[in-house]
C-alpha cells in the first residue's frame, strides 16, 4: 500500500514541527512520499530536501 502526505506546514509557516521533523515523521510512519506546502515561503525547502537526501522510500 502507498501512503504519503501531500499537505504538510513547518515552522516556517503556521506548522509545528521542523522541515527536518517532519521528514523523521514521515519516515517513522513508513509514509511513500511527503510534501512540504507552507504558506507563502520556501524558506523551509532546503532543510527538508537536506533531511530527505538519502532515504529510501518503503516499498
Amino acid at each position: 500500500m502507498i501512503t504519503c502526505d501531500l499537505h504538510t506546514h513547518s515552522t516556517f509557516s503556521d506548522g509545528t514541527f521542523t522541515p527536518s521533523q517532519i521528514v523523521m515523521e514521515a519516515l517513522r510512519a513508513n509514509l511513500s512520499a511527503v510534501a512540504l506546502t507552507d504558506h507563502n515561503t520556501v524558506s523551509g525547502l532546503t532543510e527538508f530536501l537536506g533531511a530527505a537526501r538519502g532515504t529510501a522510500l518503503p516499498r
